[in-house]
């Protein structure tokens, strides 16, 4: 997972709003995995590009 976060903020041709939800997908997978310390990580990163974003809360 850390492979395709770095690989995903790499890529400058992707909009940030599509950035954001990469990295809100990528908590989800977490969650799913039970790994919830290192979802809320990424919730958080997704958070900090945008506060409004309603499904990181």
């Amino acid at each position: 997972m850390q492979m395709l976060y770095r690989i995903i903020m790499r890529l400058k041709l992707i909009p940030m709003i599509e950035v954001i939800y990469f990295i809100y997908n990528i908590g989800l997978i977490h969650i799913s995995n039970g790994e919830h310390t290192k979802a809320l990580e990424y919730y958080f990163r997704a958070l900090e590009r945008n506060p409004f974003l309603p499904p990181s809360f």
